[in-house]
């Protein structure tokens, strides 16, 4: 199930996903530390973990500070059943993005 899905009991839904979601952040943060591709990490969001865009997007946004209208305009190359549809263009716009 995709943790965006699930409705918190005090309806402050993002600090509900922030907490669920830390491990893929914590994760995702060393992850681009270390150099991995922001494409590949986005990819096993999607594939390894099942998580959704939405909480892609709020992965990426916590684990790197980036703006949501940053974070969004990676949607150019990005299709939410098969993930990075060109990761050279991603990648580039990403690296630029997460420095900001």
């Amino acid at each position: 199930m995709d943790p965006a899905d699930d409705q918190p009991p005090d309806g402050n839904q993002h600090e509900h996903l922030c907490t669920k979601l830390q491990p893929q952040i914590r994760r995702t943060r060393a992850a681009l530390a270390a150099g991995t591709a922001p494409s590949r990490v986005a990819n096993e969001l999607l594939r390894v973990d099942g998580l959704g865009t939405i909480a892609i997007i709020l992965v990426f946004c916590e684990a790197t500070g980036a703006s949501l209208g940053d974070v969004q305009a990676l949607g150019h190359w990005w299709n939410r059943d098969t993930g990075v549809t060109a990761a050279g263009p991603f990648d580039e716009w990403a690296r630029r993005a997460f420095a900001k």
